[in-house]
């Protein structure tokens, strides 16, 4: 539902920019063909890779989302006053990969880029990335020691 009436907002505003019927009907149906072509790419990609590594890479993928927003939270939590101390700038990437260009802000969302974070985001950040490894490990061991006496 929501879904429609956000297509609806969306085509409501095209057609109150003046386009052509034509025009969209022609961007509508790029935009389902392009959906079909890329749908069908991700699924027989996805098929044609084992299971385990696409399960590896999102797994190390969420590891470091968490991350980020932990230190994210931690920053928000130093900002208020609530956590107080370490918030020496750790180093300043900022002439490498300014946070606010796209390649910064696409870091940013997937894995908390900040790029002149605290000393308090950085040990959030790796503390957080550690926790999750050590409990993936535990669990992992503890699903052999159940296969190995089943």
């Amino acid at each position: 539902l929501r879904e429609g009436a956000e297509l609806v907002l969306f085509l409501y505003g095209l057609v109150a920019s003046g386009a052509s019927g034509a025009d969209l009907q022609a961007g509508a149906l790029a935009g389902v063909g392009a959906g079909v072509v890329l749908s069908g790419i991700s699924y027989f990609g996805l098929a044609s890779i084992p299971s385990r590594y696409v399960f590896s890479v999102t797994s190390a993928l969420i590891i470091f989302l968490a991350a980020g927003l932990a230190a994210q939270a931690a920053q928000f939590l130093s900002n208020a006053g609530i956590v107080t101390g370490l918030d020496q700038i750790l180093w300043n990437s900022s002439g490498l990969i300014p946070e606010n260009g796209w390649p910064g802000r696409v870091l940013h969302a997937l894995v908390g880029y900040t790029d002149r974070p605290t000393v308090l985001q950085g040990i959030v950040y790796v503390g957080t990335i550690l926790v999750m490894v050590g409990l993936m490990q535990m669990t992992a061991q503890n699903k052999r020691r159940a296969l190995r006496t089943a």
